[in-house]
């Protein structure tokens, strides 16, 4: 979970360095041993792979939660909760099926 939480932190940085930014104070807090290493991003991908996407929907369950209640103040527009979307983007492999299933960009010229 931390290393997914942090690949979003450090969304520019590759799998090894947040690996790395992650690990960094342990050593200096003597709760790290001096052998281990930052696995390869090929060791990662191949690990997440393994891992799947159920203990990110796992603790999204567990913890995503609406902020505001039906009291809250000027969070309500007749009835219905008032949302934002924050704009964050993800790089996706370019695969036939991320296409099928998330589309493509437009462009200023027509389709994607």
């Amino acid at each position: 979970m931390y290393f997914v939480l942090a690949m979003c932190l450090f969304s520019g940085q590759g799998y090894e360095e947040v690996g790395r930014l992650l690990t960094q104070g342990l050593e200096r807090e003597r709760r790290w041993s001096k052998t281990w290493r930052v696995p390869t991003s090929g060791a990662i991908g191949r690990a997440r792979l393994r891992l799947g996407a159920e203990p990110m929907k796992a603790l999204f369950a567990r913890v995503c939660r609406p902020v505001a209640l039906p009291a809250t103040t000027g969070a309500w527009f007749r009835g219905l909760r008032l949302v934002s979307v924050d704009g964050t983007t993800f790089d996706l492999p370019d695969t036939q099926a991320n296409a099928a299933f998330f589309g493509r960009p437009g462009t200023g010229r027509g389709q994607g």
